[in-house]
């Protein structure tokens, strides 16, 4: 079945398209998670699957950030039970006019308990050590960011949303521009209600019809082409050093690797009208690296 539809012209007229040119303008977007799980919901995509809080070390990042100002904070020690972080002023000193520095004095030192967060997922009991006034503000900070989204996390999952209920392609190799098939021109309206309600910043989304001609499937077909090869390039090489260097390779593992494999050929039938003999090449080199994935346990 095509993926691909037609759109009508003023005058009556139905034109063959291939689907969609996407792309969305997010600046400084700041929304709540609870905003961003009822917009959702209220479109008729999965709120709760979505709207997730960031996890600790995202926000603790994203808090440590907002401090910065007027001084330096950098990761002194991270193992498995702690994290550390030092936190240093910088100031100007202008005492000698003819010879203006930068003194540095160290202000104090955070440390994180990640078994004590993992375990009350409080990160105010979990940060053990801290400078008392600093401490209630830190804390706020990290509340705050767990729960609050700007603009780069807008796109992740405005991206995310693509590919998990349609498909979609990049235009350019630096991304931005996305092309959407026909049959999802559902989901592209619900995506656009949503970035029209953001109450903070702008945000928008535009789309407009790829027209099913020569020149179009060839630069959608690229594009399909290259993200693909790249999938296989990558785990080409991993299943290969894997058979070179482990005795013991799991159900588990193979099945990852197994189910991606289904997945991307069945992505590539979507697009055998624009891939041509390429789409062929590209499932029988995935057919290939699929009978090399096959479990092998450790002999005793």
């Amino acid at each position: 079945m095509s993926i691909f539809g037609t759109v009508r012209t003023q005058c009556g007229a139905e034109v063959p398209t291939l689907g969609y040119m996407v792309w969305w303008n997010l600046r400084d977007v700041d929304i709540t998670q609870e905003w961003f799980k009822a917009k959702l919901d209220e479109v008729g995509l999965p709120g709760e699957r979505y709207a997730k809080k960031h996890n600790y070390r995202s926000a603790f990042i994203r808090s440590l950030r907002a401090m910065e100002e007027k001084r330096i904070i950098r990761k002194v020690k991270e193992d498995g039970v702690r994290l550390v972080y030092q936190f240093t002023a910088e100031n100007l000193i202008e005492d000698d006019p003819e010879n203006p520095r930068l003194d540095y004095i160290p202000e104090t030192t955070v440390e994180i308990d990640k078994e004590a967060y993992w375990t009350l997922d409080d990160f105010g009991k979990a940060l053990v050590k801290c400078d008392a006034v600093l401490k209630p503000i830190l804390v706020e900070a990290f509340n705050k960011n767990r729960q609050t989204y700007n603009s780069s996390d807008l796109t992740r999952y405005i991206q995310k949303i693509f590919k998990d209920h349609a498909d979609i392609v990049s235009l350019r190799a630096q991304g931005s521009v996305y092309f959407v098939p026909a049959t999802y021109q559902n989901l592209i309206s619900q995506v656009s209600q949503v970035l029209s309600a953001v109450p903070q910043g702008s945000a928008y989304l535009e789309h407009f019809p790829i027209p099913n001609v020569a020149e179009a499937r060839e630069t959608i077909g690229r594009g399909v082409e290259t993200e693909v090869t790249e999938v296989f390039a990558k785990m080409d090489a991993e299943v290969k050093e894997m058979l070179a260097g482990s005795d013991e390779i799991t159900d588990k593992w193979v099945s990852y690797r197994q189910n991606k494999i289904a997945s991307i050929k069945e992505r590539l039938l979507m697009y055998d009208e624009v891939l041509g003999d390429t789409a062929a090449k590209l499932r029988g080199d995935f057919s290939i690296l699929s009978k090399m994935i096959k479990p092998r346990a450790l002999e005793l």
